[in-house]
């Protein structure tokens, strides 16, 4: 006559428990960190994607405009054919899709990097619905004929700036323009509106959100990782930026200007 056996079952004592507990916190604090890094990556790369898109619609914009590019602008001193639609009675007040750029690229989402802070968020002033960007376009190829570049892989174009500019409103971003004066006598001649605060450097900050660095478009099309102080206009104490010369896109020498 067969005996059937009962199968013993034994619960986990507390210490055994805390074992377990404590190997999935370990496991938690190595994977969590390398998933944060592989999202900031993929952030990063969809930023380059946005940049090489936008320097190939700006060489498109060139070819059917007498190889000039398009005019910077900013929202207090629109110039009439910006690369971003600019409003300048409105803070921040850009409108990609009215800019000379949009139709090349025909994409609004292409304007603002991912990692950006409010990027995903709405902009109304006045009942107005505003698309905002992150990218600015280097004052100085305002209007300038791409022939004329005398070193365009080594020229910045197009750059990632800081989200928002001397003190303006909170998720109003940026004006479209990074200003680049050949002299810190030029930072004078321009007024900041009253209530602003001046930022050193140039007016305008390179971002930092991509490991401490922006991404910049030269004019040659290439795009690639800076570390922020290198696009730096000019320092905090107002002396040149260790790139300086990249912000001219008419110069004696790749690392000398004039």
């Amino acid at each position: 006559m067969s005996k059937h056996h009962r199968s013993a079952r034994r619960a986990f004592t507390l210490i055994e428990l805390l074992v377990v507990i404590a190997i999935i916190a370990i496991l938690a604090g190595i994977l969590f960190p390398v998933f944060a890094k592989a999202r900031e990556k993929a952030l990063m790369v969809s930023c380059i994607s946005n940049l090489k898109q936008l320097a190939l619609s700006m060489n498109m914009y060139t070819q059917d405009w007498d190889s000039r590019y398009a005019s910077s602008g900013d929202t207090y001193n629109p110039q009439g054919s910006d690369w971003v639609g600019i409003d300048r009675l409105v803070a921040g007040g850009i409108r990609v899709e009215r800019g000379g750029l949009f139709p090349y690229c025909k994409n609004a989402e292409l304007f603002t990097c991912p990692a950006a802070e409010y990027s995903g968020e709405k902009y109304v002033v006045g009942g107005v619905e505003y698309t905002r960007t992150s990218y600015t376009l280097n004052s100085n190829f305002s209007r300038f004929k791409a022939t004329r570049t005398s070193f365009p892989a080594q020229t910045y174009m197009l750059l990632e700036e800081q989200d928002t500019r001397y003190g303006l409103l909170p998720r109003a971003y940026d004006d479209g323009m990074f200003w680049a004066p050949p002299s810190v006598g030029g930072l004078a001649q321009f007024s900041a509106p009253p209530g602003f605060t001046f930022i050193v450097n140039g007016q305008n900050v390179a971002t930092e959100r991509h490991h401490d660095g922006a991404i910049a478009a030269f004019a040659d099309g290439h795009v690639k990782w800076v570390p922020s102080e290198q696009a730096m206009v000019y320092t905090p104490t107002m002396k040149k930026g260790p790139n300086f010369a990249m912000f001219f896109p008419r110069r004696s020498g790749a690392n000398q200007y004039p």
